[in-house]
């Protein structure tokens, strides 16, 4: 596939899942913010009747409504105790304010002017026993209760709420999930990455490189693996082709063989001999030849794994060290050297994620129980994932797998960093242990999908020519 097929798939991949992501997110923040206005209002509701009894009583007592003493301090208070409020208010039956408690008066009085809210006080006043309604006017959700005292209407309790803070504080909750919707959107181009490979490019890539040796007439190469797609059915078809052209091939030679042996004229012995050795010249001779069997290795064997494995590892390192280092920082270069040395005691790449997924399991139960350093057995840990797909992939790659692998060590690290960090800020620790182990289970099956990739991942080596 050319590059900018590749490129051009990856970006309408990405658009396309960010616009739904955008999508569902403003379609649910739309949906709590209305849940929770309605909460506000009835919230407010609550407020006014509560105020609206205390101050009744008063005008019981026969206190002017202009004159209850202390009025503003109990409205402040009121106000300063339910940050939700903006602002409670004593008004007379025009809806002048009397008193006051929340924001300054500049802003309440246009408020208090405005005809949707004399609308709704008048119609809320008409009888004492009218429910409650609340009305929106620039921004706030405005509730007025009736005071009424023997029947006879005195004034209005007005109790405030603002929509905005409710759209302030998603949006800051928001803000608090970038780095795991950041995660995320890495996981995403690892998936599309890997899957791209491993559906298209790797088994094409393999195929093509079968008939380019069979057009040069190089020794034959057999593929091994078949899945069901497009690309499956031409690399069986393709061994169908090889196995017939070398069964008539055999079976030509050894036809020439035997004619040479029964003919007695020595011209023509001598003519089928020519015959006979033609065939043991290239391009023919590829087909008589031994068969040859390398092992298709293929990076998309181990990319999620190695993610997974790094990420499950940085999971565990981040908390050790953010916001407090519990740790010292020679524990990660010891990790390193062991990590290392894990890869040369252990030189099959199977065993050593075998190695390091026990350990990734390990950790998070023993914790302190572990006399070595937890940061040392994690970074050990990250280490020796990249270290067997080295081991893995080092005859297939070249030197161009050291790149390879620095780029899945950092998508692995950055995912692992970016969710623990949300979970720090969220104080949301209690959940990581499950992530770990949520990390570590996808990376164990990703590295287990095919019964020749773990008979691969055990062998003895990686990189030898089978006859």
């Amino acid at each position: 596939m050319a590059f900018r097929t590749r490129l051009a798939l990856l970006l309408v991949s990405l658009i396309m899942a960010l616009a739904t992501a955008l999508g569902v997110l403003w379609l649910a923040l739309g949906e709590v913010e209305q849940g929770l206005l309605e909460a506000l209002e009835g919230k407010a509701a609550a407020q006014a009747r509560i105020v609206r009894d205390d101050v009744e009583l008063a005008l019981e007592l026969g206190i002017p409504l202009a004159d209850i003493p202390g009025t503003y301090e109990y409205l402040e208070g009121s106000a300063e105790a339910d940050p939700d409020v903006r602002f409670i208010a004593i008004a007379d039956t025009e809806m002048r304010r009397l008193h006051y408690g929340g924001i300054g008066r500049r802003r309440l009085d246009p408020l208090l002017d405005t005809e949707p809210v004399r609308a709704v006080a008048t119609a809320v006043a008409s009888h004492p026993e009218q429910p409650l309604r609340a009305v929106e006017v620039e921004g706030f959700s405005i509730t007025p209760a009736p005071l009424f005292v023997d029947g006879e209407h005195r004034g209005f309790v007005i109790v405030a709420v603002q929509g905005k803070q409710i759209q302030e504080a998603l949006i800051e909750r928001s803000l608090g999930l970038v780095p795991a919707g950041l995660a995320f959107l890495l996981l995403l181009i690892e998936l599309i990455l890997w899957v791209s490979a491993s559906a298209v490019e790797e088994p094409w890539r393999r195929l093509h490189r079968l008939m380019a040796r069979f057009e040069r007439g190089q020794r034959l190469l057999w593929s091994e693996r078949h899945d069901r797609s497009e690309i499956g059915h031409a690399s069986r078809l393709f061994n169908g082709i090889l196995h017939r052209l070398r069964d008539r091939a055999e079976r030509l030679t050894l036809r020439a063989t035997e004619a040479e042996r029964a003919v007695f004229d020595p011209v023509v012995a001598r003519s089928i001999r020519e015959r006979i050795d033609e065939l043991g010249e290239m391009p023919l001779a590829a087909l008589t030849s031994r068969r040859e069997h390398r092992p298709d290795l293929r990076p998309s064997d181990l990319q999620p794994a190695i993610v997974l494995f790094v990420a499950a590892a940085v999971l565990g390192l981040v908390p050790l060290y953010w916001p407090v280092a519990s740790e010292g920082w020679l524990a990660p270069l010891a990790g390193v050297a062991a990590g290392l040395a894990l890869a040369l005691l252990v030189p099959r790449a199977g065993w050593l994620l075998v190695a390091v997924g026990l350990t990734l399991a390990t950790v998070p139960l023993l914790g302190p129980a572990v006399p070595v350093p937890s940061a040392a057995l994690l970074t050990a840990c990250a280490v020796a994932a990249l270290a067997a797909g080295w081991l893995y992939l080092r005859s297939t790659m070249g030197w161009w797998l050291v790149g390879w692998l620095a780029l899945r060590g950092l998508v692995g690290a950055a995912v692992g960093l970016l969710v623990a960090v949300t979970l720090i800020l969220e104080d949301r620790l209690a959940i990581l242990p499950w992530l770990h182990y949520a990390a570590l289970l996808l990376a164990v099956l990703a590295s287990n999908r095919e019964p020749l990739v773990r008979r691969h991942l055990f062998a003895g080596t990686t990189g030898g020519t089978r006859r």
